[in-house]
């Protein structure tokens, strides 16, 4: 509802939706309605090519500039794969239902980078590696990823304290996560 619902409404752009998952039908739609963009989950990937293979005559979606793929790991082996047998470029997106979109890889990064980086922040947001202690920690250093920006959630339905506890001084909202920052920026 958040990626597609806002992002059509916000930019007069068509959605276009399977009647449910699919991945032949998925495939013959995006091929069919000329789409350019959606988002997924890795499971979904690796079954639309699962789908291709099974069936070579199954189109592939051409018209596609990007797929944002994120909410569990993906290794670089299924972001080739999707390139190499599908045509279809993987920006992977590393955000939370608390923190929507906090951080995607974008085309312009280079394609070593969006093979294993898990994006930078978007317009707005941040991201910061903190300790136990919640001590923000420097790029390079593995440690609990927090978030913060515009899509920041309000809180827990029914548990008020709920965010608080995993606040930090900075408003950054701790993710659970654990991971890094390279020195440009992306989040690993």
């Amino acid at each position: 509802f958040t990626f597609f619902t806002y992002l059509g409404l916000a930019s007069g752009a068509p959605i276009v939706q399977a009647d449910k998952w699919d991945p032949r039908q998925v495939l013959r739609l995006m091929t069919r309605e000329a789409c350019v963009w959606t988002t997924m989950v890795p499971t979904m990937m690796y079954m639309l090519l699962e789908a291709r293979q099974a069936d070579p005559e199954l189109p592939l979606p051409t018209s596609m500039r990007g797929v944002s793929m994120g909410g569990a790991f993906m290794g670089p082996d299924l972001i080739r794969r999707a390139r190499d047998e599908l045509g279809l470029e993987v920006l992977r997106v590393y955000a939370m239902a608390e923190c929507m979109m906090a951080c995607q890889m974008r085309r312009s990064d280079p394609e070593s980078d969006r093979d294993e980086l898990d994006g930078r922040p978007g317009p707005g947001a941040d991201v910061a590696v903190f300790d136990d202690q919640r001590e923000q920690l420097p790029p390079g250093t593995v440690g609990e990823l927090g978030l913060r920006g515009p899509s920041l959630f309000e809180g827990y339905l029914g548990d008020p304290d709920g965010k608080p506890t995993r606040m930090t001084r900075e408003g950054f909202f701790l993710s659970g996560d654990m991971g890094r920052l390279t020195p440009g920026g992306f989040v690993k």
